[in-house]
C-alpha cells in the first residue's frame, strides 16, 4: 500500500530513499570515530575491500542473501534475494530506491570509501547489482554524512 501511494507521488522515490537511509543510520548506530583517507583515492581503494563486510553482514541479516564480485577496479555488491521481490517488480522505483537509500545510508554511517550511484534491478530473474565506486575521504568527508531530510520535518525542526 505504502509503495503504490509514493509510487503515485511524483517524490515517491526520493522519499523511499530517504527512508531506507534513515532506517541504515538507525539500524547501524553510530559509526566509529572518523579518519583522514589520503584524498589521492589510492587508500580509499585499498580500504574498500577491509570496510565492506559489515555493509555486507547488514544485507545478509535483512535476507538479501549478499555476495561482492570484484572485476578490475569495480566492486558490484549483488543481492540474490529481495523480500519485497513482489512489491519491487510493480513499483520499482519505491522499493529499489529504498534498498539504494539503504545502501548509501550503510557505507555513509560505516564510514565506507565508496559511493553507489545506482541500483540496477532484476538484472536476473532473482539478482540485482550495485557498482561501488572507491570514494576518497579526506577531510571534507571524514566522517559520515547528514543523513537526507524530508523537507516537512525539516520544516517543522527549524520551527521549533
Amino acid at each position: 500500500m505504502l509503495a503504490s501511494h509514493w509510487d503515485s507521488d511524483d517524490d515517491g522515490s526520493r522519499r523511499a530513499e530517504r527512508a531506507g537511509y534513515a532506517s541504515a543510520t538507525a539500524m547501524i548506530g553510530h559509526a566509529p570515530p572518523a579518519r583522514t583517507a589520503d584524498t589521492s583515492g589510492h587508500a580509499a581503494e585499498a580500504d574498500l575491500g577491509t570496510r565492506l563486510p559489515p555493509v555486507i553482514a547488514l544485507f545478509a541479516e535483512l535476507g538479501f542473501e549478499p555476495d561482492v564480485v570484484e572485476d578490475g577496479s569495480a566492486t558490484q555488491l549483488r543481492l540474490h534475494v529481495c523480500s519485497f521481490r513482489a512489491v519491487a517488480a510493480a513499483h520499482p522505483e519505491v522499493v529499489c530506491s529504498l534498498h539504494l537509500g539503504l545502501l548509501r545510508g550503510a557505507l555513509d554511517e560505516l564510514d565506507v570509501p565508496a559511493s553507489a550511484d545506482e541500483l540496477h534491478p532484476f538484472v536476473e530473474p532473482q539478482l540485482c547489482t550495485a557498482t561501488l565506486t572507491p570514494a576518497p575521504r579526506g577531510p571534507a568527508r571524514a566522517g559520515p554524512a547528514t543523513p537526507p531530510r524530508d523537507d516537512e520535518a525539516l520544516q517543522r525542526q527549524e520551527q521549533r
